[in-house]
């Protein structure tokens, strides 16, 4: 059986200043903060404002240090639900023509309908933050301390709060938390795929203890029994079974050395599916670590070229040929 992991939704005064809890209170545990990043579609943008947006997401993802996590999660459904039902709570209250009434009211039904046939399409961008539990506690916390509880959420809301002010001065388009409603319809989702969104009254379901999320009328019925019995995760065929449905995992512990195309997974976003999520998972590395790491890979090459002789032939031919190009620049023979 997979081993799903273990945490809870921390509820707060403010709803939007809930946070995520993994593992258990104690110096093994983490905690996590999700931002919604509404970016404006991109497909017909110029490649100065791409490439714009990439410098800014690049200066951002530089200022984050080792001892955080970053996940970005791109998620895309139908689900008008809320904007709709809103719509609908607004015409009861401020349309007091008739006729404005029934023209609101057809739209709407126009709309639910569409939804309800999934030709609509949404698209969100969610970025999570994860620290470790113990930069704001010592040992094991006590839950059942009013006291102790108070102390601890204070102080992860001001620092997530201190996150959210970087995240704002880093993007020029709006950027706003997550409440726990909306923690609870994410973490729902991206564990039982075969949902459609627009069809689940979350606040209805709505549980802060994840244990609970596993086990709900979507996921129960699980296929995945016979292929659990396969050796290999190729005879498997997947990364992560979940609620009979693929959920597909690739790793990469470092990007190709070449400049990457700002923007480029447009191309793969750009599919006619209408319910999918693609999650990425970051690590900051070790700034120091890594240059030392690379410093001693460049002495070790540079070593390797100088006790063999047949590199000072390339040395020859090398600076044969830079006496043959004029000091005016490179000749195009």
């Amino acid at each position: 059986m997979i081993n799903f992991p273990n945490g809870y939704i921390i509820e707060t005064e403010k709803p939007q200043d809930a946070f995520l809890v993994y593992g258990e209170l104690n110096n093994t545990g983490f905690v996590a903060k999700g931002f919604r990043l509404n970016v404006p579609n991109l497909s017909h943008s110029s490649w100065g404002q791409k490439n714009e947006l990439f410098l800014h997401l690049q200066s951002y993802l530089a200022r984050l240090d080792s001892g955080r996590r970053i996940q970005f999660r791109y998620k895309r459904d139908s689900n008008y639900r809320r904007i709709l039902d809103k719509y609908d709570a607004d015409t009861e209250h401020f349309s007091d023509l008739p006729f404005a009434r029934e023209f609101r009211n057809r739209i709407s039904a126009q709309f639910r309908k569409e939804m309800e046939n999934h030709e609509l399409r949404r698209e969100y961008l969610t970025l999570y933050l994860s620290r470790p539990a113990k930069e704001f506690i010592s040992g094991a916390l006590d839950v059942n301390s009013e006291r102790a509880m108070n102390a601890f959420t204070e102080k992860v809301t001001g620092c997530f709060e201190s996150e959210f002010l970087l995240l704002k001065s880093a993007f020029t388009f709006p950027v706003e938390k997550l409440t726990a409603l909306e923690l609870f319809e994410e973490f729902f989702s991206s564990v039982n795929k075969s949902i459609t969104p627009d069809a689940v009254d979350f606040e209805k379901l709505f549980t802060p203890n994840f244990a609970e999320i596993y086990q709900n009328e979507y996921s129960a019925v699980d296929h995945s029994g016979i292929d659990r019995n396969a050796q290999t995760v190729t005879d498997r065929g997947y990364g992560m079974y979940g609620d009979g449905m693929y959920h597909n995992i690739l790793t990469l512990k470092q990007l190709p050395s070449f400049d990457l195309t700002p923007f480029y997974g447009n191309v793969m976003l750009d599919v006619d599916a209408g319910n999918f999520s693609v999650t990425v998972n970051m690590r900051p590395l070790n700034k120091v670590k890594t240059i030392e790491k690379l410093e001693a890979r460049q002495a070790a090459a540079q070593r390797d070229l100088e006790a063999d002789p047949s590199s000072k032939l390339y040395d020859n031919v090398y600076c044969t040929a830079a006496h043959i190009i004029p000091q005016g620049g490179r000749k195009n023979f």
